[in-house]
């Protein structure tokens, strides 16, 4: 995990701390796969401390920077949406620190890098935790019905058989009939 710690002075009561959060081992950002029409989860893990209060969380597009959603902690512990379409939905525990979110109904203008910014604070400080996730969807296959109707070979045959049949013995029998009208 690569840390960055920036501390500013606000008068001289709050200090903030900054923190980016990578998401492996080798530093790159993680990558969340979508298929357009369908959900998926964009994860937000950090390291919660417990003599903190979370305040918000919000998540952005980067580059072009765009506010997409955030939520915003109750006095009932639970979590509402502040600003956002319905097509977002908190679904982590910050008490395990989890910020995730699920975005419904993908769309190819969601492929972007999303921020989740995690906002925390105590009595004299103010902090923030920032982790980057990009996101790819891809465009659903384009699906087109197929009807496929098997007719077995002798249950296609079979009524051709006996109209033949049926018309031949016909005929025969109209043969047979003309030679006993002319005697």
């Amino acid at each position: 995990m690569v840390s960055y710690k920036h501390k500013l002075m606000c008068g001289n009561v709050m200090r903030w701390q900054y923190q980016k959060l990578k998401n492996d081992a080798s530093g790159n950002d993680l990558v969340v796969n979508g298929t357009e029409g369908a959900s998926v989860t964009l994860p937000c893990m950090f390291t919660p401390h417990s003599n903190y209060s979370m305040t918000t969380v919000s998540w952005m597009r980067k580059e072009p920077y765009q506010h997409v959603v955030t939520f915003r902690v109750q006095s009932d512990g639970s979590w509402t949406t502040v600003n956002g379409g319905n097509r977002y939905e908190f679904i982590g525990n910050l008490n395990e620190g989890n910020a995730s979110i699920r975005i419904n109904q993908l769309s190819v203008n969601d492929d972007y890098t999303y921020l989740c910014l995690v906002e925390y604070t105590s009595s004299n400080s103010h902090h923030l935790i920032l982790n980057e996730t990009r996101l790819q969807v891809t465009r659903a296959a384009e699906t087109f019905p197929i009807v496929i109707l098997c007719i077995p070979l002798g249950v296609k045959l079979l009524p051709l058989l006996v109209m033949w049949i049926v018309l031949y013995r016909d005929r025969t029998r109209k043969e047979q009939d003309r030679p006993n009208a002319g005697s």
